[in-house]
């Protein structure tokens, strides 16, 4: 059997993953594989749409109601809507945006198992983190640059990270620990999205990965719900994910971050005038 070979000579537990193609590896359900569910593509689609829902919330939505001058109405062209029903509309699309953290850590996960080089997904990750800091910024900050909140990415980038040193440490479990425990706190300091939260919940997904399926899925949603309650809704499309990658644009959803953030900062500056 040809030795597996590492491709990354800072971390070494990045090593070229498993034949993605073997079935072990696939996602299975009861006594057989599902051959007609949620393809990862399809699911990353529903992620971003919930993700964009959300966003419309937390860049538009909420930004005219911490910025408006007036206090109890909001003028739209002919439209008059009031602060209460704003704040209804923020929380309807809030809550539909839960969905989409728990989505993209999975497929996270997926993917780490799955990719043909866990450097090049590495790379992707910390370049778009970087691409994608100031229009996070301006989304919601309505600055160039603020260290106070760093965009999702960088969770993603440090959740990939702390995968990595458990598969480098799999026999020593003290140094498997001290590593996730370090990556979560480096999240939490560096006040990435979802910081701390979103690592743990990134490891829960690969550590449960194990269990028979969908039941490690649902072990992760609890955690979930023990602080987002509305996360436990994406439930519902991924226990119906069939294993299997689909047709996708390989750099869709990580040019779409940053330019989505953009588009509704210029919404919202246009409604604000």
């Amino acid at each position: 059997m040809k030795k597996n070979t590492y491709t990354f000579s800072i971390i070494k537990g990045i090593k070229n993953p498993p034949n993605a193609n073997n079935p072990s590896n696939s996602f299975t359900v009861g006594n057989g594989l599902l051959h007609n569910g949620l393809s990862g593509s399809l699911l990353k689609y529903i992620a971003i749409i919930t993700m964009t829902i959300d966003h419309i919330g937390a860049a538009i939505v909420e930004q005219l109601l911490y910025h408006s001058i007036q206090p109890n109405t909001f003028t739209f062209g002919n439209f008059i809507i009031t602060r209460q029903q704003l704040i209804y509309l923020d929380c309807i699309l809030r809550s539909i945006g839960r969905i989409a953290f728990p989505i993209f850590c999975f497929l996270l996960v997926e993917g780490f198992f799955y990719t043909k080089s866990r450097m090049r997904y590495l790379k992707r990750l910390v370049l778009f983190a970087l691409l994608s800091e100031i229009p996070f910024d301006l989304a919601f900050s309505h600055s160039l640059f603020n260290l106070s909140s760093q965009n999702v990415f960088f969770t993603l980038y440090i959740g990939f990270i702390a995968m990595c040193l458990q598969e480098y440490w799999k026999s020593k479990p003290l140094l498997r620990i001290s590593s996730a425990v370090f990556c979560m706190l480096f999240a939490y300091l560096a006040h990435t999205d979802y910081h701390a939260l979103g690592v743990l919940a990134i490891l829960l997904f690969y550590y449960f990965r194990t269990l028979q399926k969908p039941f490690h899925i649902l072990w992760v949603l609890l955690y979930f719900f023990s602080w987002e309650p509305m996360a436990i809704l994406s439930g519902i499309f991924l226990i119906g994910y069939n294993g299997k990658k689909g047709n996708s644009y390989r750099y869709f959803f990580y040019c779409f971050y940053p330019l989505h953030l953009l588009c509704l900062y210029g919404i919202y500056r246009l409604i604000s005038m």
